[in-house]
């Protein structure tokens, strides 16, 4: 078994056991041009069946505010101006994210799905329109720098792994959100708070930085 698939493995049970407790207690344009992300992971394994967040009716929405949900859109990071891509449109799994000025191309497009509240957030898979695919984390790694990636959304039921949960932190002065991930409750950035086209998309501890900010 990889690292990948060992990451993974460790993480299903983790993922039900978060929903448990919330039971308990009541969640190809110019973007081509960047080119292919460097060597894809190992691929994972399929995941096992897993308890989804449990949906609470009447929970605030304002956490995605001014988001839309069930519909696509742009993610565009609040401190560069640009949107949360992937490189060369690429539909491979494990493709490493970046941002690039923000077009009509359909991988600049991404659905936000509510799946659920658990451990006090409501819960969101964030899927792409090129490569119907997920906003996940390499490997499911829970430490800074890790790259976000595309990866196909859990299994055929739509559990998904853990590291395809995030909740959404809504900021009304910058009325912009942190994506913050449920596996390693780090922020989604942008490696060195760069603001030019290519640059990568990682995870890092959420702090005040203007990349740590989405909208």
């Amino acid at each position: 078994m990889n690292t990948r698939s060992m990451v993974r493995s460790l993480s299903r049970p983790a993922l039900a056991l978060a929903a448990a407790a919330a039971l308990l207690l009541g969640t190809g344009g110019p973007s081509s041009a960047a080119g292919a992300a460097a060597g894809a992971a190992a691929e994972r394994p399929a995941p096992a069946p897993a308890a989804k967040p449990v949906p609470r009716p009447g929970a605030d929405a304002q956490s995605v505010a001014p988001l839309g949900i069930n519909a696509y859109g742009w993610i565009k990071n609040y401190n560069s101006g640009r949107c949360l891509a992937v490189p060369g449109g690429s539909q491979q799994p494990a493709e490493g994210l970046i941002q690039w000025g923000c077009g009509t191309w359909n991988d600049h497009y991404w659905e936000i799905r509510y799946e659920g509240d658990g451990d006090g957030e409501r819960w969101y898979s964030v899927r792409n329109k090129n490569s119907g695919m997920c906003l996940s984390v390499d490997a499911a790694r829970t430490n800074d720098f890790a790259r976000a990636t595309q990866y196909p959304c859990g299994n055929a039921n739509e559990y998904l792994f853990v590291d395809q949960y995030w909740a959404l932190r809504y900021n009304s002065a910058k009325q912009a959100n942190q994506f913050v991930n449920w596996n390693s409750r780090k922020c989604l950035a942008v490696l060195d708070g760069n603001k030019n086209d290519g640059a990568a998309v990682i995870q890092y501890t959420c702090g005040t930085h203007l990349d740590h900010y989405w909208r």
